[in-house]
């Protein structure tokens, strides 16, 4: 029933997460867009800018060079002293190429619109000064001062012509550099407002599908829990059921074995088929005592706390008999301590463990089994290990399995169940049961069980546990 239900939300439920998963694919990728958009016009905007402060500054060499060459004429032309005058003519010629180089420098920057033509105009314009300002040197150097003055007088005109076309230069630079900042600010409101809508968006349709996958979430867990309790009442039902079976099997079998009996006194030479009656009998005993426990087990959960240290010197006691027939050995060094299990259970496990011990050791080796237990990390351990045939890999991933029985190891009286109690023993109050085993080298059980509020042992509080236990001395397990 719960993989059916699984099956028909899964449609559901995937068609949910691929929703939100598109939404914020395209959320991120939106803003990831937006956001190289910004990145490309700030950078566009950057080199823009870049190249008309380069122009600027160009546009100011080239005004600065030609302002210069004009007051150095201008000093030429007064001065009388040689030396002076060789300086001056030197820093013409370094003028005129500083001149040249800005010029060519600033030739393929000039690319904003109507840049070029008033370059172009103020080149042509500082090449017609050439030969008039040459002839005004030539003038001076020959004594001439007043025909050179009247001569640069006469082209004044140009040179604040030159002066107002540098100027427009300027003008077109600065008005193109705030023209780029400006429509930077609006692409960067605009690539702003886009996220904050693309966020908004996001936002209210994740809120959306939030709330969707809240409801179908909490119907969900509303149908599996009703699934949850109506899988507990079955399972108290099969067991109830295994219990009553396993009871009313009780009869018909003492019926059989009492027949057995009087079929083995009123004819003696039927001893063998009588003895094997017998021993089926006894085998369907032994097992429907497992079922029985098995349908207890959930029927006897409460909040109850144990002693380990007293369980397992009970079952100790209790074995002492079976392992000194045996030549074998039981060592137990166990913490005292308070754990969640109730006592009669735990002493079923521990005993069913220690006797699979002994029913599976090796023939030729005294069987030697060691129960060790200790708190770790407010978890109980109890660690039970033997020397005994052990198992395989894939016989131990089995062995908690009710009815299984190693391949190796059936021809040993038995039904399969041992373990399967454990393990199930072990579940029921959320605690861990692990094996690690190797053939003809042992095999460990560890049992993990919670710690009773994480306390160690106080004796006061187990006086309902040892009286159990004292009980359970008068009735031991089959």
């Amino acid at each position: 029933m719960l993989a059916t239900l699984g099956r028909a939300h899964e449609p559901r439920g995937w068609l949910l997460g691929a929703a939100l998963a598109a939404i914020l694919i395209a959320f991120l990728v939106s803003n990831v867009v937006a956001l190289l958009d910004m990145r490309a016009a700030l950078r566009s905007s950057r080199v823009i800018v870049e190249d008309a402060l380069v122009s600027i500054e160009m546009v100011s060499r080239l005004d600065a060079d030609i302002d210069q060459e004009r007051l150095l004429i201008d000093a030429r032309i007064a001065e009388k002293n040689p030396d002076e005058i060789r300086r001056i003519e030197q820093k013409l010629a370094d003028v005129n190429a500083d001149f040249d180089v800005a010029a060519l420098a600033y030739e393929p920057i000039a690319t904003f619109p109507g840049e070029h033509e008033t370059w172009t105009r103020v080149q042509h314009e500082a090449q017609a000064l050439r030969a008039p300002l040459r002839h005004a040197l030539e003038l001076s150097r020959h004594n001439h001062p007043e025909e050179a003055r009247a001569q640069m007088q006469a082209l004044q005109d140009d040179f604040e012509h030159i002066d107002d076309e540098i100027d427009q230069l300027v003008g077109i630079n600065q008005a193109a550099a705030q023209r780029e900042v400006a429509e930077t600010a609006t692409k960067q409101r605009h690539a702003l407002w886009l996220m904050v809508g693309l966020t908004a968006t996001g936002l209210a349709v994740g809120v959306v599908l939030a709330v969707v996958l809240s409801r179908f979430i909490r119907g969900r867990e509303a149908e599996l829990l009703q699934l949850a309790h109506a899988l507990e009442e079955r399972n108290r039902e099969l067991d109830s059921f295994s219990g009553r079976v396993a009871h009313d099997l009780r009869g018909p079998l003492t019926v059989v074995n009492l027949a057995a009996g009087r079929l083995a006194e009123r004819a003696p030479q039927e001893l063998g088929t009588t003895a094997l009656l017998q021993r089926g009998v006894t085998r369907m005993e032994i097992l429907i005592q497992d079922l029985l426990m098995l349908s207890r087990i959930g029927s006897e959960l409460h909040d109850a706390v144990c002693d380990p240290s007293a369980v397992v010197a009970l079952v100790r006691d209790e074995l002492s008999p079976q392992l000194s027939s045996e030549g074998g050995t039981l060592s137990a060094s166990v913490e005292s301590a308070e754990v969640v299990c109730a006592a009669g259970l735990l002493r079923q496990a521990l005993w069913n463990i220690v006797e699979n011990a002994l029913k599976y050791r090796r023939r030729d080796v005294a069987p030697e089994i060691q129960i060790q237990g200790q708190i770790l990390d407010d978890v109980y351990e109890l660690r039970v290990s033997d020397n005994g045939l052990g198992m395989s890999a894939e016989d131990a991933r089995h062995a908690f399995e009710p009815f299984y029985r190693a391949e190796r190891t059936r021809t040993e009286v038995g039904t399969g169940l041992g373990l399967a109690i454990v393990k199930r023993i072990v579940d029921a109050y959320g605690g861990a049961l692990t094996i690690d085993s190797q053939i003809n080298s042992g095999t460990t059980l560890r049992i993990k069980l919670r710690v009773a509020n994480g306390r160690r042992h106080e004796p006061s509080a187990h006086l309902g546990s040892t009286r159990a236990l004292r009980k359970l001395e008068q009735h031991p397990p089959a």
